[in-house]
């Protein structure tokens, strides 16, 4: 016997039925009555259908929804589930006020775990700070000074996106000092590298080249990656440069990755250079690195010329697992 659907599921599947009803003034009258449930995620499904459905009579009742899930979050919210559901359906729906995006952003909300609470409202913040940028938001760029140190890794990401895509001196600025005060999440500190080189290629390689000499490898790894995924020349010249005057091979071999990166003839021609003359552990990090190229006829049967040379049982072995399919 079918296990009986609680009245949470009954009142999801009308939602999902909703949906597909294309008498607009009755899904209308039924989105307002689930908008106002109790029920966190009923009025989540509720926002979102109303957001798909781009019904934007329904905005003042979205408002309304969000004003009752502020009001004792732990309980009426728990897990930020209305909440945030509601912020992104308003600003899918282009809703042009930002103070609901304000509170969106000043909004924390920890609840018990183990062994401490946590906050749930991450999410909220992120979207509601999507909202703000996409309202062009006089303040963004002091909301976002204070969302780069959130405690919440997603609001971080958030904060790093939207300083890449304003692309002006003052997200250039921010992604600096980001970098500098460092971040337990390694990636956050790729990420402003990445969002650097696209914001401002030419200024920021001279700031970016610095981290290749970091103490900790995987920060001069991604430093390397950021620079090479630029593709510029100066990018190249700035990789192989490093790797020249490198002392030890393995801070050496982490650019020869990124110099493929860049994709550029005279990249290729470095690490085949490599594969031919150097020691084996280069040539192996150089000829992986080669895989890049790898689609391309000409440059395969150069590569393959160049191993079939080396005549180095390991290497050939490589270069078949990496470039000859089955």
């Amino acid at each position: 016997m079918a296990k009986k659907k609680s009245r949470t599921e009954t009142k999801l599947d009308y939602l999902n039925e909703l949906k597909l009803n294309t008498d607009i003034k009755f899904v209308k009258k039924e989105l307002c009555k689930l908008l106002s449930s109790k029920n966190n995620i009923i009025a989540a499904k509720a926002a979102k259908v109303s957001a798909d459905s781009n019904i934007r009579d329904l905005i003042k009742n979205l408002l309304s929804a969000f004003d009752y899930f502020m009001n004792n979050p732990q309980k009426n919210d728990k897990g930020c589930i209305a909440k945030e559901v509601i912020i992104e359906s308003l600003d899918k729906m282009e809703y042009d006020q930002d103070d609901i995006f304000i509170r969106g952003i000043n909004h924390h909300q920890f609840e018990p775990a183990y062994p401490k609470p946590v906050d749930t409202a991450g999410m909220l913040r992120a979207k509601s700070l999507f909202a703000l940028y996409r309202l062009n938001n006089k303040n963004i760029f002091f909301i976002l000074s204070d969302l780069l140190f959130d405690s919440e890794l997603c609001v971080r990401y958030a904060a790093i996106k939207v300083l890449s895509q304003l692309c002006c001196d003052e997200s250039e600025l921010l992604l600096r000092v980001k970098i500098k005060a460092f971040d337990d999440e390694i990636k956050i500190i790729a990420d402003c590298f990445s969002a650097l080189m696209n914001i401002n290629p030419m200024r920021s390689l001279l700031f970016i080249e610095k981290y290749l000499n970091s103490n900790d490898p995987i920060i001069a790894e991604n430093a390397a990656f950021a620079i090479g995924e630029s593709q510029s020349k100066e990018g190249l010249n700035t990789l192989i440069r490093f790797r020249e005057n490198a002392i030890f091979s393995k801070n050496q071999n982490i650019v020869l990755l990124p110099v493929a990166l860049t994709k550029l003839d005279k990249a290729f021609e470095y690490l085949i250079q490599v594969v031919e003359n150097e020691s084996k552990i280069s040539a192996v990090a150089a000829l992986k690195a080669l895989k890049i190229y790898g689609h391309n006829e000409k440059y395969r049967n150069i590569i393959q010329k160049i191993v079939e040379k080396k005549k180095d049982d390991e290497i050939l072995k490589i270069f078949e697992k990496e470039f000859i399919k089955e």
